[in-house]
């Protein structure tokens, strides 16, 4: 944000010399900086968060799928079904495909 602002107000270098020699500058482009470290790892965290939300939703259903007898051999015949006839995969989301991707069928 630092590098940002400075490019945008202060283009030669005498002022950039000017600024780098005040305690003032350098004192707010460090908590600046610090401020920046802190607002990404914030934004990792929170993508880690939600990544995990995700995987925990998926292995919820895998288990849901797993322990139910019925449910289990629909999706398998689906999967079979798609494999079967590969042009009804483009009749159908995406998404679905790659969640009956992920289930097991194995017995």
């Amino acid at each position: 944000m630092i590098d940002e602002v400075y490019k945008e107000f202060f283009a030669d270098r005498q002022t950039k010399r000017a600024l780098d020699s005040s305690e003032v500058w350098r004192n707010y482009s460090n908590a600046e900086l610090d401020h920046d470290v802190i607002r990404e790892k914030v934004a990792l965290e929170a993508k880690l968060d939600e990544e995990n939300a995700i995987f925990a939703e998926i292995e919820g259903f895998r288990k849901k799928v797993s322990n139910n007898p019925k449910l289990k051999s629909y999706f398998k015949k689906v999967s079979l079904l798609l494999q079967e006839h590969p042009e009804l995969k483009q009749q159908v989301d995406p998404a679905f495909i790659k969640g009956i991707e992920l289930l097991d069928f194995e017995d």
